[in-house]
């Protein structure tokens, strides 16, 4: 189960590099938006804004090789399907 988090997790990470442009009518609903939630519940939503969630589940699958390197041991190869 860790192997699938990470393997998302880094995933995540990959495809958030790119900054997308927003209006100010978007900021602006967002920011509405967020007047209602909790503290945890914005950090949730910037953190899924800003990594692309909805992006990401619009893929039907996700294939990528993970081969983790840690101290010049291979600690990990897996091909995730």
């Amino acid at each position: 189960m860790r192997i699938k988090i990470l393997g998302v997790s880094l995933f995540a990470l990959s495809i958030a590099c790119t900054t997308p442009v927003t209006t100010e009518e978007e900021v602006e609903s967002q920011v509405e938006a967020q007047d209602e939630l909790t503290n945890f519940e914005q950090l949730v939503a910037h953190i899924e804004s800003v990594h692309h969630k909805n992006t990401f589940k619009s893929f039907e699958a996700v294939e990528f090789d993970l081969n983790l390197v840690f101290g010049g041991k291979n600690d990990l190869k897996v091909e995730f399907v």
